[in-house]
């Protein structure tokens, strides 16, 4: 169960296709495996403006939902994944495509967006990023509740330490980091510190493990030792119900050792060795799956109306 990758738009951009292709992440690699949940991320880069974000997801959307129907592959992940089929769901990297419009929330969410990253690196007119200053703004915070209230889980990746803390005075549900290390391991901005990881512990939220080696090791590559540091400090941390993994296939270099999808089996195996299989089924399926039941799905049935 993998919560982050960009190989839609990455496939977008280069003309290949998601079924077969020489990225880090394609269908007929990923398949391989009984069952495989897969969240593809919507990238919207800072150097477009909103416009011009916008217009890149309605055009990556309808890319995806072309390769939806091209071999009856893609199934919408709703609790169940079908053998060696793509369980999917959809996430927008960076909220500045709603362009000061919370209408577009509910065209988001119709859409079968389940996860909103606020911002990317930079500043946007809802919060700044981890290479920025910026702060929540009131339209952000607005944007937080109306996400909430629409059942679109937030995704606190890629924002400073300033926007997380004033997004934790806004939010009523649990949220969700996609692809976030821990900093203590690896000092890195996009890393979580120590008191952002307790924070996101005590609301019941998930954490996915981004394979990105500056992330793990603050170096061009990385040892699968570094990786095991991370959970190690996690477990130490008691986040053993809110680890997950969060690839950033096709949205980052990855250890020479992954190279790709079909690396994961060998980064499981590592993870048995080393913590035990429980641990291992629980990081690498089962608490997201549970989160997702816990908080997506509620949210989906209830439409947030309680919060």
């Amino acid at each position: 169960f993998d919560l982050h990758c960009d190989t839609v738009s990455e496939c977008v951009k280069a003309e290949k296709s998601l079924y077969r292709n020489d990225l880090h992440l394609d269908l007929k690699r990923g398949t391989e495996y009984h069952k495989w949940v897969q969240t593809f991320a919507f990238w919207m880069p800072d150097t477009l403006d909103e416009e011009a974000q916008y217009a890149l997801f309605q055009k990556e959307l309808a890319a995806f939902r072309g390769f939806e129907t091209d071999g009856n592959i893609l199934i919408p992940y709703r609790g169940r994944a079908p053998m060696h089929k793509c369980s999917y769901l959809l996430s927008v990297e960076g909220a500045g495509l709603l362009g000061g419009r919370l209408d577009r929330l509910k065209e988001l969410k119709q859409a079968g967006i389940s996860f909103l990253t606020l911002t990317w690196n930079g500043e946007n007119r809802i919060a700044g990023g981890a290479g920025s200053n910026g702060t929540l703004t009131a339209f952000g915070a607005d944007v937080v509740r109306e996400a909430e209230r629409q059942g679109i889980v937030i995704d606190v990746s890629h924002l400073n330490r300033k926007s997380f803390w004033q997004v934790c005075n806004v939010a009523r549900r649990p949220f969700i980091a996609t692809h976030s290390n821990a900093d203590k391991i690896c000092p890195h901005p996009r890393n979580l510190s120590g008191e952002q990881v307790k924070e996101m512990i005590s609301r019941g939220g998930l954490i996915g493990l981004n394979l990105y080696p500056a992330f793990l090791s603050s170096e061009e590559d990385c040892k699968s030792s570094d990786f095991l540091r991370q959970i190690e400090y996690f477990l130490d941390a008691g986040a053993a119900e809110c680890l997950a993994i969060g690839t950033d296939f096709d949205g980052a270099a990855m250890p020479k050792w992954i190279n790709g999808i079909e690396g994961i089996e060998i980064l499981a195996l590592s993870v048995v060795k080393w913590f035990g299989e429980t641990i291992a089924n629980q990081i690498f399926y089962g608490n997201a799956v549970r989160f997702c039941e816990r908080v997506l799905f509620a949210a989906h049935e209830t439409g947030c109306e309680s919060y």
